[in-house]
């Protein structure tokens, strides 16, 4: 793909501000909140390598603001990792000249969010979150932990478990950086699983998404509350496909939630595809009382 390092008003317009195309601001921080443009997201060159859990998905393509060898730098690692970057802009006063004349220019330290947290777990905090009254959730094999700090801002209390601490150390320092507090654990889950069981139900919610080891689903009832709810996502079998994963032991059968589940009140169960084609399970369920 093409870059510029200069856009027309009409193109900043048309292709960065009304499509949302996420601006990624390489500058210091003084110098973002002197001024950048409006809905910008603040990554300082130096933090991008421990910060790409924070980027949005490979599919949308980006625009990078900054000095040339910020943009340089920062548009061959991004490309490296498969990121697309259609615009670069340099810093320069008659940029910030334009930005200012058409009301485009922000001041202070607002950097606007670009990771997401899966759909499911979206659509349960917009449906069916009210139907338990207490907060208190898990979030098995979570990763850098953005579905645990989206439902973190909506007032849940949320234990985040891994078996990577470096996954950890990033879920820890996007929380310091958000101030969300959320209670990470380090641990095996196929090996050390029985930790968790041996503790009373205590969760009202429970989130899994994108894994799936199959000893311990029948397990996870043990965790819940009474009308505590399990939201559930992962691959399906069709996913070989496309690639990866391909091994039966990390695709889901169709139907398969539903039948492991099928004590609880199903409330979603639908094939949903990722933006690569993927085919996935997103499941929410509550236990009975």
């Amino acid at each position: 793909m093409t870059t510029k390092f200069f856009l027309t008003p009409w193109k900043i317009e048309s292709e960065v501000l009304t499509d949302q195309m996420p601006v990624i601001d390489l500058r210091s921080l003084s110098l973002y909140k002197q001024g950048h443009l409006k809905g910008a997201s603040h990554f300082p060159i130096g933090t991008l390598v421990e910060r790409l859990s924070e980027l949005p998905s490979r599919h949308q393509v980006l625009c990078l603001f900054g000095t040339e060898t910020q943009i340089i730098e920062a548009s061959h690692f991004l490309i490296m990792k498969n990121y697309r970057v259609k615009y670069q802009i340099l810093a320069c006063d008659s940029f910030f000249q334009q930005i200012s004349h058409r009301g485009w220019l922000e001041i202070g330290n607002h950097s606007k969010r670009l990771w997401q947290p899966a759909p499911v777990v979206k659509r349960f905090n917009k449906h069916f979150s009210k139907l338990t009254t207490a907060k208190y959730g898990l979030d098995l094999a979570c990763g850098a932990g953005r579905d645990s700090l989206y439902l973190a801002q909506s007032g849940w209390q949320m234990c985040a478990i891994d078996y990577s601490q470096s996954a950890l150390d990033k879920l820890n320092k996007l929380s310091e950086n958000l101030s969300l507090p959320v209670e990470t654990q380090l641990l095996n889950l196929e090996k050390d699983f029985s930790t968790l069981i041996a503790q009373e139900a205590r969760y009202d919610l429970i989130i899994v998404v994108r894994y799936l080891h199959r000893p311990i689903l029948e397990m996870l009832p043990l965790l819940l509350k009474s009308r505590g709810i399990l939201v559930y996502q992962t691959f399906m079998q069709g996913c070989e496909a496309f690639g990866s994963p391909k091994n039966p032991r990390f695709l889901l059968k169709a139907g398969e939630l539903a039948e492991t589940f099928n004590n609880f009140n199903i409330l979603y169960d639908h094939q949903e595809l990722l933006e690569d084609g993927r085919p996935t399970n997103a499941f929410i369920a509550q236990k009975h009382d």
